[in-house]
Parts: C-alpha cells; structure tokens; sequence
C-alpha cells in the first residue's frame, strides 16, 4: 500500500467476518472446541495484524481512521462461545488501538452492521438481490435487513468527518450513523435495526429483555467503578 498509494486513510477491518469456523448456537457444554485455536487466529489475531500495519502507515501521515467491524453495538454477541469471544474482543481491540493511537490522531472505532443481508445470507434464502423481500416470508426481520453498501457508506461518512478523532474508541452502528450523517441504502432505504428491534422483537422474548437488563446493571456498575477511580460519587445522582 505504501509503494502503491504512500498513504493509508481507512482500514475496514471485517477479515472472517462470516468464516464458518465461527458458526453455531451451542452453549459452551456442547461447543466443539477442535478448531478454538483457528477461530481466534482467524477471526481476531487477523484484525490485530492488519491493524498494526495500517497503523504503521497512518502514523506517519498522523491521519487515519481504523474500523473494527464487529456484531451489535453491545458489548454482548450472539452464537457460541468462540463466536462472541472474537466479536466481544473485536470491540476491545478498537478501544485498546484508541487510547495508543490518539495522540497520532489516528481514530479507532468498533462498528457492527444492522441485520446484513450478505451473500451468504441470500444464499440462505433461497433469493437474490432482485428479489430479497421474498426472504421476508421466512423471517419478516430480513425485510429490515442492509446490503453491505450500507455499512460501507457508514465507514465513508465516519473517514469525512474532520472531528472524528472524538469518536475514537466508540462502538457504533451503520444505522446509528445514518441517522447522523443521513446516507441511505443504495436503493434509497434507510434500515434501523435497533428501532426495529426495540419495537418488534424485544417485546415477545423475555429472556432476551432480561439480558438486557442485567447487561444494563454491568454497565452502570462498571460507571460507577470509573467514577471512583475519577475520585467522584459512585452515582451520578444524589
């Protein structure tokens, strides 16, 4: 890259973003920890590669922007325990890139499309780009779903902002940002998973709103351990 461009300015890093080492649903009990070494060398030791030689590059020019593509913009995943270890540290790895690279003003964030509607994911349903609504019969969220343009115009509009850098270390979203920088899909549409979630999925799966209420609880928790570290109240309220 630096023989052919002389600068880097963007790194998208998505390497095994779907590599099938990572598929499944099992708990840990029943997780087939064979290939545990390939799924993190693959789907994580790859991200911390590319990136330190993007980082290399953006360092020099003290410009850039490295973006971790990773699964909800959460702390939690989904799948098995390989599977949310490498997308749970994925969003770590753009925190610690963060705080290393900010006074390079170098910019580092995580970001995690809405429900994509990848290759891989047509192929699933039986349907293609022409005719991806059709996918909706099987499973009504896909009409809610993004191509990957859209997380790419979202990577786009996070590159052109000249503060950035205020970003750094933030887990962000396509349709998050979209609200922000007002892209669409390429066909117009502008997909918002999480308010689509909030009304249409959440509402029906307790167990689901109950981690959500627990993942809540840790985060306020681990506010108020900061706080202390700060030298301040434990809560923000009297």
């Amino acid at each position: 890259m630096e023989r052919e461009q002389g600068r880097l300015d963007v790194l998208a890093n998505s390497v095994a973003g779907q590599d099938m080492v990572l598929a499944g649903w099992e708990p840990i009990w029943k997780t087939d920890l064979a290939r545990a070494d390939l799924a993190v060398r693959q789907g994580l030791l790859s991200h911390v590669l590319t990136a330190k030689y993007a980082a290399t590059l953006m360092i020099k020019k003290r410009h850039g922007l490295i973006v971790e593509v990773t699964e909800f913009d959460l702390l939690f995943c989904s799948g098995n325990v390989l599977a949310q270890l490498v997308k749970f540290s994925l969003k770590g790895l753009a925190v610690i890139l963060a705080e290393e690279l900010r006074k390079h003003r170098v910019a580092a964030v995580a970001m995690t499309p809405g429900y994509l509607r990848s290759e891989l994911m047509l192929d699933h349903f039986g349907v293609t780009e022409e005719n991806w609504q059709e996918g909706g019969k099987q499973d009504p969220n896909f009409l809610v779903s993004e191509t990957p343009l859209f997380i790419g115009r979202a990577v786009a509009a996070l590159a052109g902002d000249p503060k950035v850098l205020a970003r750094s270390g933030q887990i962000t979203s396509s349709y998050g940002l979209a609200r922000e920088y007002g892209f669409t899909d390429y066909d117009g549409r502008r997909p918002d998973m999480l308010t689509h979630f909030a009304k249409e999925v959440l509402p029906s799966l307790k167990w689901m709103r109950d981690g959500l209420e627990r993942h809540l609880a840790w985060l306020e928790d681990l506010t108020g351990v900061a706080r202390e570290y700060l030298g301040q109240p434990r809560s923000a309220t009297p």
